[in-house]
């Protein structure tokens, strides 16, 4: 897991960077989520990749969030360097540049967003690690499978305009129209893109005359999430159908970070429809667990409920007439 995370952090590095900010209410931290995500669609036009993209949606009446490893305009079919070749090494690649936050840091784009050509699609990615150099099995790879193809539905959603800021501050319990604290905003103007430049990334200028901080005319919830979704329309032009069904997973070696290979497959609404189905049925108590299947055995290794399962116990108690069974058609079949 450690070294997973320190992989990902390297990723980010080629884009972003990293810079602490405080929040001291409840709006500030998701204001400042929806800062990041603001940010990130500034460097997907500015340089053609953004990472660490956060995303929510709804799954069988409940909230989900989480964030996907990378969003470009490069074609996964077409990119023959990680596609095909599959093994060249971080240091290989071209270093980008940006400002990158997560939950308690936050983001300037320090390069001049350049609006994407109207035929331009957009590819996400998700970056998975390996201990071992060789790609997953079928039967491993499914559940990466369905959280991509999940990030895409929940992108889908947001860049239609068809998920709500209402949902997430109904849930968290926010006022949208409340202002963000002066700290946070203090914060941020200092981060404002229109002030910053690679060799002054530290310190806000006060010298010179610099367009006024977009967080100043966005001050809360409702106004910031107006912006983002104009965003979304300069970087996804045709909206929804800008967001390709093209989607790749990436495997890493956890000792490096060189490219084991890529697994690449098309974006399954009604498959995905099913399988959440499936999952959410075992949740709500509607159907009785199922054990993992023979390839995926060992997960039960590190399972915490291994002793007490009995999907395990019953396999055992199968296994165990099953090789009676057998030993008493091998035992008649000796005294004939």
């Amino acid at each position: 897991m450690e070294r997973g995370n320190r992989i990902h952090k390297n990723l980010e590095k080629e884009t972003h960077t990293l810079i602490p900010v405080k929040v001291h209410i409840r709006e500030d931290t998701l204001g400042l989520k929806i800062w990041n995500m603001i940010q990130g669609l500034r460097t997907l036009r500015a340089q053609g990749l953004t990472r660490e993209f956060q995303v929510w949606g709804i799954v069988d009446n409940k909230l989900v969030g989480g964030k996907i490893d990378e969003i470009s305009y490069t074609n996964p079919i077409t990119d023959t360097r990680e596609h095909v070749e599959g093994l060249k090494s971080d240091e290989d690649k071209p270093t980008r540049r940006g400002i990158f936050a997560d939950d308690e840091t936050s983001n300037a784009d320090v390069t001049k967003s350049i609006p994407p050509s109207p035929s331009k699609n957009v590819y996400i990615c998700d970056v998975k690690t390996r201990s071992t150099r060789s790609l997953p099995s079928e039967v491993t790879f499914r559940p990466t499978k369905y959280q991509l193809m999940l990030y895409h539905r929940f992108l889908s959603a947001i860049t239609s305009g068809q998920f709500d800021l209402e949902v997430l501050t109904t849930f968290y319990k926010l006022d949208s129209s409340r202002t963000f604290s002066d700290s946070f905003i203090a914060q941020l103007c200092c981060l404002d893109e229109t002030q910053f430049h690679d060799s002054e990334i530290s310190k806000c200028s006060s010298t010179t005359k610099s367009p006024r901080p977009l967080i100043l005319d966005h001050n809360n919830l409702s106004s910031l999430w107006s912006l983002m979704l104009a965003e979304f329309r300069k970087s996804f032009p045709d909206g929804p159908a800008s967001l390709s069904t093209h989607l790749k997973v990436e495997y890493r070696s956890g000792e490096d970070g060189d490219i084991i290979g890529t697994k690449t497959f098309l974006m399954n609404e009604p498959d995905l429809t099913a399988y959440l189905k499936h999952l959410m049925e075992w949740w709500r108590g509607e159907r009785m667990p199922e054990g993992v299947v023979l390839e995926e055995a060992y997960k039960c290794r590190n399972c915490e409920f291994a002793d007490i399962c009995e999907w395990r116990l019953k396999k055992v108690e199968d296994d165990r007439k099953l090789f009676k069974l057998r030993k008493e058609l091998a035992e008649n079949i000796g005294q004939r």
